[in-house]
């Protein structure tokens, strides 16, 4: 039971215990840092709380109707959860079950929820039909009243080790960070995720920004070809690629034509600021025409070769 979710062995027995006793809790309250599982064993709970051999097998009629059933109503907000929300689901929670023998509601980052909302909750906290069971999922406990806090069962999720947050990454197919993101990632999958972009942001910034200051200061079809080649392989990664490149052009970019060399980060490049205008304007043009769905490697090529254009007619200061 609860093969999906990784590590949290506590959590996972406290509430295979509860299944097997059938000493189910009306209110439960699912707290940790995001990341480490709490809504994944939510939805398993309430699948094997449903299913017909209170395992989640997945196979059976009742856990196939699970997410089409009305039994069961998951509850998430991105903003803010009203009292209207909390509400509805009081009006509808003592209508009894259609097609199981329980009602089953999650509330999804449930320190969202107003305090007008949390009670209106409390109301069915204190007075539950027999067949209702609410899980509350929350990453933030203080922003839960004490009142909501004391009539629901706690069950607190702790962060995952490196080894588990391996694991995770390795059940799911996904690229496995290095053991340093694991290490820094504080038991979150979340976290890891984050770090892992931002690790790959750095390498494709300087892998990137090399190949950029290359062209602008060679002017060669060789480096202007390499650039072409990097800004295919990070294509998902197109808006950064742009940034880049505007960044790159304005740190070396002349402002004050009195100067003979500009004092930028890059050094040896010094542009004029008419050269950088026009690249201006022809960055600008990909960055529409890339939106506008146009063939994004020809779309590229063009845009370089303009540039390569106007690098090769830049006087010299």
């Amino acid at each position: 039971m609860f093969k999906q979710v990784v590590g949290q062995s506590l959590p996972k027995e406290m509430l295979k215990t509860a299944i097997q006793t059938g000493k189910l809790s009306h209110a439960y309250i699912f707290h940790g840092k995001k990341g480490v599982g709490k809504t994944t064993l939510a939805l398993e709970f309430a699948k094997a709380i449903l299913c017909e051999n209170h395992t989640a097998c997945g196979n059976c009629p009742s856990c196939k109707q699970f997410y089409s059933t009305s039994d069961v109503k998951i509850i998430e907000s991105e903003k803010s959860i009203p009292v209207e929300t909390v509400r509805e689901l009081t009006s509808e929670i003592f209508l009894k079950p259609f097609h199981f023998p329980r009602k089953i509601y999650l509330i999804k980052d449930a320190d969202k929820m107003t305090v007008q909302a949390q009670n209106a909750l409390l109301k069915v906290f204190e007075e539950p039909p027999s067949y209702a069971i609410i899980i509350l999922i929350t990453s933030n406990l203080s922003a839960l009243l004490p009142t909501i806090l004391s009539r629901g069962t706690e069950v607190r999720f702790p962060p995952l080790t490196p080894k588990e947050l391996k694991e995770y990454f390795k059940n799911n197919k996904l690229n496995i960070p290095s053991d340093e993101i694991l290490s820094r990632a504080n038991g979150s999958v979340t976290e890891a995720l984050l770090l892992s972009q931002s690790d790959d942001s750095a390498k494709i910034g300087e892998s990137v920004g090399q190949a950029i200051l290359s062209f602008l200061e060679k002017k060669t079809t060789a480096s202007m070809l390499k650039l072409y080649q990097d800004f295919l392989t990070y294509q998902e990664q197109k808006e950064q690629l742009f940034d880049l490149f505007y960044s790159f052009v304005y740190d070396t970019t002349i402002t004050d034509p009195t100067l003979k060399k500009h004092p930028n980060q890059n050094g040896s490049v010094s542009l004029s600021l008419a050269t950088a205008s026009n690249i201006y304007r022809a960055l600008s043009q990909l960055v529409k025409r890339t939106a506008s769905n146009a063939d994004y490697g020809l779309t590229v090529l063009t845009f370089l070769i303009e540039v390569r254009n106007h690098l090769m007619e830049e006087r010299n200061f």
